[in-house]
């Protein structure tokens, strides 16, 4: 074997150990496979049309269609995030891996000794020349021996079949930014360029063409590392069947950019918050991807319902819909009744009749509306845990006012009681004040041994008057602060 041909051999050896696990969760947890911290990129293109470029105008009835179609395929295939790279994309990715890190060996020697060299003709001070350039050629040695080492790589360190036998492991794939808000890459004429312009591993382009009453669309996978296109197929639809084209082109082209065949199973849950869990395993998104066929178990809990397992089998190439309807725990009925008899009775918005009305037991909580003409319609959530026998209604006649009539009411009282609450705290401070003034004065006078009775009476009668008014003004105070605080809760009552 030749030295580039084992030097390469061993690089793809070590490129294809690094495709190891990580990528998407429900992926992995669906099929069982370890996943690549390597993300490829993939990217999607308008349709050309032959002749529809803007100086000739010929087929620009057709740009509709162009941009539709790969627009509409890039959505349904957005579930495809991850792909099985086969043996010669891993070997041809590793092999191109190999000239790349030969590459770069080569260019850290050349940088080290163009640093050497920079060192030994531009520093003037002979001690500081010699240190930097000892420095300098420590480093050379180390970029040399680097590249030395992957020069002179014996392939009998490592299997001689790993390219033919490695584990192929799943990548996960990535959008391009450029295809970011349904955005599209122009069409391409040459896909190898536009992948290496855009950075792509992968790129869905193609065609469309007019052939008689029919479109016929062309479409095509390049994959950049093995420098060709993968897959091809061509499609035939009238142009008002586009989404027909669109349907048969999902499942093939998703295989073709996954590399490998699949089932999707989607869930469907009623309620639609309950907890989802496949194989014992809980499961947040609404549908998984399978790569291997066989028995699995998808349960359902949430809170009021009666737990629900479904089993199912995946087979390969065909999706799958799991319905999983949780029926609602047993509960005691009772009976609701108005007064005055006769109100509609509606139970999350469905009439069930007029009151007295029985109603089912629930076992989450329920919206109940009772509403009767000329009285205030009721709303209330009846809740199982407040374990309800019966209950009855009282209906308060209406007022004939609009929501925005009650509303300007209620908010004009509130203001009003809080307006005699301000009004009335000057008064009461004042008064305590004096009050207090007063009180103190009197013991002032007492402890200096005065005894002149008409300063104690005086002293006595403002003492006592302050007092009063004091009391009087704080009952009417604390009263006005109650009242507000009346007309303040049927304020919020009416905004809620």
């Amino acid at each position: 074997m030749s030295r580039p041909s084992a030097r390469w051999l061993a690089c793809i050896v070590a490129v294809s150990a690094t495709l190891a696990p990580s990528a998407s969760a429900s992926a992995q947890a669906a099929s069982g496979t370890a996943v690549s911290s390597s993300a490829l990129t993939i990217g999607w293109a308008e349709l050309a049309v032959p002749g529809g470029d803007a100086s000739s105008g010929a087929g620009a009835e057709y740009r509709d269609a162009a941009v539709l179609v790969p627009r509409q395929l890039m959505r349904a295939l957005a579930f495809a995030d991850l792909r099985y790279p086969s043996e010669e994309e891993a070997a041809a990715t590793a092999t191109r891996a190999a000239l790349g890190a030969e590459e770069k060996a080569r260019k850290a020697v050349s940088d080290a000794r163009a640093k050497r060299d920079l060192a030994a003709l531009a520093v003037r001070d002979p001690a500081k020349r010699a240190r930097d350039v000892a420095e300098a050629e420590a480093a050379v040695r180390k970029a040399e021996a680097a590249l030395e080492l992957l020069l002179t790589a014996d392939p009998t360190d490592s299997r001689p079949d790993a390219a033919a036998s490695a584990d192929i492991r799943s990548l996960s794939i990535a959008l391009s930014s450029a295809n970011s808000g349904d955005a599209l890459l122009p069409a391409a004429l040459d896909p190898a360029s536009l992948c290496k312009e855009k950075k792509l591993d992968m790129l869905v382009y193609g065609s469309l063409r007019a052939r008689g009453a029919y479109l016929a669309l062309d479409l095509s996978l390049y994959v950049a590392s093995l420098g060709r296109s993968v897959w091809s197929e061509t499609r035939y639809a009238y142009a008002d069947g586009l989404g027909q084209a669109v349907a048969a082109f999902t499942r093939p082209l998703a295989e073709a950019v996954i590399g490998r065949p699949y089932a999707r199973v989607g869930f469907r849950l009623e309620p639609p918050d309950a907890d989802l869990y496949v194989d014992g395993q809980a499961v947040s998104d609404g549908s998984l991807l399978y790569f291997e066929p066989g028995p699995h178990e998808a349960v359902a809990k949430a809170t009021g319902f009666e737990r629900a397992a479904r089993p199912f089998d995946v087979a390969l190439g065909e999706d799958l819909f799991v319905d999983l309807s949780l029926d609602a725990q047993a509960s005691v009925g009772w009976t609701l009744s108005t007064e005055p008899e006769g109100a509609a009775v509606h139970l999350d918005g469905i009439r069930l009749g007029y009151a007295p009305q029985a109603l089912p037991g629930s076992a989450f909580p329920r919206l109940i509306r009772v509403s009767m003409p000329g009285f205030e319609p009721v709303q209330l959530v009846h809740r199982p845990e407040a374990l309800i026998d019966d209950l009855t209604v009282v209906l308060v006649p209406a007022d004939g006012l609009s929501f925005d009539e009650r509303y300007d009411r209620r908010k004009d009282a509130f203001y009003r009681s809080l307006g005699w609450f301000v009004s009335s705290l000057p008064l009461t401070v004042l008064s305590g004040g004096l009050f207090q003034t007063y009180y103190a004065t009197a013991q002032a006078y007492y402890e200096s041994g005065e005894t002149d009775a008409d300063v104690i009476e005086r002293l006595d009668s403002a003492f006592y008057t302050s007092q009063t008014v004091f009391w009087a003004s704080a009952a009417v105070t604390a009263g006005c602060a109650v009242w507000a605080v009346v007309r303040l809760v049927a304020y919020i009552e009416i905004t809620l």
